[in-house]
């Protein structure tokens, strides 16, 4: 001790600023040390939790991502089958469209073709009639005022 008297250390004094830098170790270390080491392991924890969570949200991003593409492309899928569909039932309707407008169309033809064939009838059984008229006119003409009005008929008979 007295090597430490001969460097002008009192060691009493020593010995209580090792006992106060003690008191105040623990003292620091309980309400400085310790809350500030708890709230870096909280923040730490926070943080990994917070990457934890990003990954978490990233990988549900992704699956998100490919089941919206699956979606699409069952809708993109189903589209193609309705627009097929649509058009196929769009060729039958007009094809039935043109099947009745082709049947109304000879329909109307054979009907316009009979009533010219009736009409047709007509005018010969006319014009027969009318034929007959007029050579009757002739004959009573040529052969003088009506006398063989019989042979008349009979030769109009066979011009009818």
């Amino acid at each position: 001790m007295d090597a430490l008297t001969s460097l002008g250390i009192d060691w009493k004094l020593l010995v209580a600023q090792i006992v106060n830098f003690l008191i105040l170790l623990l003292i620091l270390r309980k309400f400085l040390f310790a809350p500030v080491v708890k709230m870096l392991v909280d923040r730490k924890t926070k943080i990994a939790q917070g990457l934890k969570d990003a990954q978490s949200a990233q990988e549900r991003l992704e699956r998100a991502d490919l089941e919206a593409k699956k979606i699409i492309v069952k809708a993109t899928q189903g589209a193609q089958v309705i627009v097929a569909s649509a058009k196929k039932e769009a060729e039958e309707e007009k094809n039935k469209i043109v099947a009745a407008a082709q049947e109304k169309a000879a329909k109307t033809i054979k009907e316009a073709q009979e009533r010219a064939r009736s009409e047709e009838e007509k005018i010969v059984v006319r014009s027969k009639s009318r034929l007959g008229e007029l050579v009757a006119l002739a004959l009573e003409k040529v052969l003088g005022a009506k006398q063989g009005g019989e042979n008349i008929d009979k030769i109009i008979s066979q011009i009818e």
